[in-house]
């Protein structure tokens, strides 16, 4: 049987690809900017997600700084492609298996940024975003006792909340369901340089080994 048939891993914030001509709207040295996308960006979230050659992963194709320039170019070609590209992803695996379970891949800092709307001190090894219409509390659970059981201390929207849909399925189809799991980047890798930590491969294969038993659980028939 293959877990992986309804589920689709979302990875939006992995990529540092930023179009040349917006480049030049950033009023930052290159040290500046390369210290600012390291903070930005979910440095390696595609390899820590990325396990099995039977998973359907949905990966954005430019960093999240190059939609930040708000051009309406950059816009139509990216953000909304993307958008349009998760919609159809998750419309394919209900016309297929009738659910759809999204794991919204993401990583967050061991220090609360400016950005942040909340400047809550506490930050868990991981955090698990969930929607009150679109994340079954059976799975919720499920999720949580997985990787605390991979050793992982775990906490419920905090420092960050909720779990995404594709807009048109939005509190009106429950056979989409949704889980954010968002990894503190301390654990594999170090925030100064970008670089993988020496945990690393122990840090992705207690990931790995979680996700499977998510995607174990959601394969069963009462979800």
């Amino acid at each position: 049987m293959n877990i992986f048939s309804s589920v689709l891993f979302h990875i939006p914030h992995d990529s540092a690809r930023i179009p040349a001509w917006c480049k030049e709207q950033f009023m930052l040295s290159k040290a500046a900017f390369k210290k600012e996308l390291i903070l930005m960006r979910d440095y390696k979230t595609k390899a820590l997600f990325s396990f099995d050659k039977h998973q359907k992963r949905l990966c954005a194709r430019v960093s999240r700084l190059g939609c930040g320039c708000g051009e309406i170019t950059l816009l139509k070609s990216y953000y909304f492609t993307h958008h349009k590209a998760f919609y159809l992803a998750v419309k394919k695996l209900l016309a297929k298996h009738n659910k759809c379970l999204i794991i919204d891949c993401h990583s967050f800092s061991s220090f609360s940024q400016d950005y942040e709307l909340t400047k809550d001190s506490y930050r868990p090894q991981i955090c698990l975003g969930a929607d009150d219409f679109h994340t079954p509390k059976a799975l919720l659970d499920f999720a949580k006792s997985a990787f605390e059981k991979a050793g992982f201390e775990v906490a419920i929207n905090t420092p960050f909340a909720g779990a995404i849909t594709p807009i048109k399925f939005y509190k009106k189809d429950s056979r989409v369901s949704s889980l954010m799991i968002e990894i503190r980047r301390d654990l594999y890798m170090d925030e100064t340089t970008g670089k993988a930590c020496k945990d690393w491969l122990d840090v992705k294969a207690r990931i790995n080994s979680s996700c499977r038993q998510i995607c174990a659980e959601f394969s069963k028939d009462y979800f």
